[in-house]
């Protein structure tokens, strides 16, 4: 007989399955150790994995169940049913095992002829590892051991228990419950009276991850769940009273606690009237095991609150996830918000510049936050990072400006679930210059609100160019006055918009000796070539009729991030071309980035000439933004990445 079945359950599991198999398989405990894996019906290539392992491996064996259960009970019994070893422990199939404790914790039970024992376990959590369910427990008192960890643990799968022990009290999972059945396995084996131990050591590596594909049912939290938890705490409570124990006195004010906040981030306003009301109805049934040892903070209370009271409508108001955004010049968000607002109860703290805010109003919605999104990685990211609270979400949007900034490097990262930037390119920037751990990093492209441009065109709009944002001097205004002059030299009809702020209208632009000296030379090359009458200075317009009257708009910066107009005026029917600015092909296409000026004005004047060319240019690359860039496209990747932080 060996010593102990390690009963692995897999559900799509090909990502992570080799690597908790291995942890498992590759040590010299093999007369110790069975390996039973039970797949529950996947469609991946898990199960041809486990059978590639099982080649190398007698002590493994593959069960596969011909249609899938929708939750680990009955695969862990078909596992129980199917063992030999005089233990047995459980798995899941994206976690690991140290067989050195695991051993070592089963040769204690053998040796103190233990029915159950009991350690803590290790959470891996991106490059973060802490205990989880450490306690301090003497084991003088098989019924303390019991009280100790029903009290001061959360029920997790890394039990070993005696197979003996099992099969003679018919101990088996509860298949009707989709969350709660660790909870009620639990409790049929301590009313039971086992020998139980707590030992103060680990041996079940838990990974938190954040599949959006493949939740797991502590991760979606509608009536189902809400209606199991009830019904399997009750459960658990009759069951206790045979061994004089109450289950709602040591545990029922950490479930609720744990289960609002699973109310606040995964139900998404899925809990009924009906379920709620149930859930109001037993609150207020045992709320006398809730008075003094429920503490919430501020957050929690209002959705406890309007439990009590069983006022629905409160509930679905107060329950909906808090989104802060917070930073200066909030331009870039702010329509995104308008999409957010079904799944988010949203405020604003807008902040007076880089580094400067009123620091109570910002206290003030800290405090009432869930989610906090910081537009732009400068003085409102730092103040966030320190101050962010152990139940929030801290996520922060960089753009190529804050890399010539220094607040990155006092940003305390810990305290930040996510950096989005908008392309690869920059990601790696940013992660150089801040060493901002890798795996916090990810790429979120900008967006183009395609809805709101017309792609009406006004008279010869051909003859037609526009440089939007023209300061300060990188984004290059002499190359497009020199594309300008030479596509004159072709066809005086040729001008140039420039769309934005003039120069002299910004003071840190004009009082700088570098950038007046520079925009000083644009104007003399502007006079000295004649073309006072072909440029036109348009200032700011509204975005929607930008392009009414342009053919063609340039991107000529010697650095850029994204750069947003050039998608905007193809969204508009406006052809964009762009020199070839370092990260371009991240971004756009390479039939229209150019490798120098003299390509640009080629290009122009072919396509000028050529209708079918460029209409033919103009809808391959008009598609090819709305496909990637589309601020809807865009709303769903934040919508599933917020997600996938509420799981972290």
């Amino acid at each position: 007989m060996t010593d102990i079945s390690i009963i692995i359950t897999t559900y799509n599991a090909q990502k992570t399955v080799k690597k908790a198999l291995l942890s498992v398989l590759n040590y010299f405990y093999h007369d110790k150790i069975e390996v039973l894996v039970i797949d529950d019906f996947s469609t991946d290539k898990t199960t041809l994995i486990v059978e590639d392992i099982a080649k190398k491996y007698n002590n493994l064996r593959l069960i596969k169940l011909k249609k899938n259960c929708g939750s680990p009970s009955k695969p862990r019994n078909i596992g129980i049913n199917n063992a030999t070893g005089r233990y047995i422990t459980f798995l899941d199939g994206d976690d690991e095992i140290n067989v050195d404790n695991l051993i070592n914790m089963v040769n204690h039970a053998k040796m103190n002829n233990l029915d159950c024992i009991k350690g803590y376990i290790k959470v891996i959590k991106g490059t973060e590892i802490f205990d989880m369910n450490r306690i301090s427990c003497e084991n003088k008192d098989c019924l303390e051991v019991v009280r100790n960890i029903i009290s001061q643990q959360s029920t997790t799968a890394d039990i070993i228990v005696k197979r003996d022990f099992l099969n003679i009290n018919n101990i088996r999972f509860n298949g009707e419950y989709k969350v709660g059945e660790d909870t009620l396995f639990y409790a049929d084996i301590f009313i039971n009276n086992p020998n139980t131990e707590y030992f103060d050591s680990f041996f079940y590596y838990n990974h938190k991850r954040t599949e959006i594909e493949n939740l797991s049912s502590t991760q979606i939290y509608h009536d189902k769940e809400l209606n199991n938890h009830i019904n399997v705490w009750k459960e658990v409570e009759n069951k206790f009273r045979n061994i004089n124990l109450s289950y709602f006195d040591l545990r029922l004010h950490i479930a609720v606690k744990n289960t609002i906040n699973s109310i606040i981030f995964y139900s998404d306003g899925q809990i009924s009237k009906k379920c709620f009301s149930k859930f109001s109805d037993f609150l207020n049934e045992n709320i006398n095991y809730l008075k003094d040892k429920l503490i919430l903070h501020k957050r929690y209370e209002v959705v406890y609150e309007s439990i009590i009271e069983n006022n629905y409508e409160k509930f679905l108001q107060v329950s909906k996830k808090r989104l802060l955004i917070a930073g200066y010049d909030l331009k870039f968000i702010k329509p995104v918000l308008k999409y957010l607002d079904d799944d988010y109860n949203i405020q604003i703290d807008e902040w007076e510049g880089h580094d400067s805010h009123d620091e109570q109003k910002s206290n003030e919605l800290l405090n009432w936050a869930d989610f906090i999104f910081c537009e732009w990685l400068l003085g409102n990211s730092v103040w966030y990072s320190q101050r962010r609270m152990k139940h929030q979400k801290l996520i922060i949007r960089a753009h190529k400006f804050e890399l010539t900034r220094d607040f990155g490097n006092q940003v305390n990262y810990k305290h930040v679930n996510k950096i989005i930037v908008v392309s690869y390119y920059y990601l790696e920037l940013f992660v150089n210059k801040f060493k901002i751990p890798r795996q916090k990093m990810i790429v979120l492209n900008n967006y183009v609100e395609s809805n709101i441009y017309s792609g009406t065109k006004k008279g010869d709009f051909k003859h037609n160019l526009a440089i939007v944002g023209y300061i300060p001097k990188w984004k290059g205004l002499l190359k497009g006055l020199k594309i300008l002059k030479m596509l004159i030299e072709h066809d005086d009809k040729f001008k140039l918009h420039l769309i934005g702020k003039h120069y002299n209208e910004v003071d840190w632009i004009w009082n700088n000796p570098e950038e007046r000296s520079y925009f000083q030379e644009c104007e003399n090359f502007i006079k000295e070539n004649h073309l006072e009458d072909s440029v036109i200075v348009q200032g700011w317009m509204k975005r929607s009729n930008m392009f009414n009257n342009i053919g063609y708009v340039l991107s000529v910066s010697d650095i850029e991030s994204f750069h947003l107009a050039p998608a905007e005026g193809l969204v508009d029917f406006t052809l964009a071309f762009l020199l070839d600015w370092d990260g371009v092909e991240y971004v756009y296409p390479h039939e229209i980035i150019f490798d120098n000026i003299n390509n640009i004005k080629d290009m122009i004047l072919s396509t000028y000439n050529d209708d079918f060319k460029y209409y033919q240019l103009l809808g391959a690359m008009r598609h090819y933004i709305i496909t990637e860039f589309d601020i809807e496209k865009f709303v769903f990747q934040l919508k599933q990445t917020l997600k996938k932080i509420a799981l972290s």
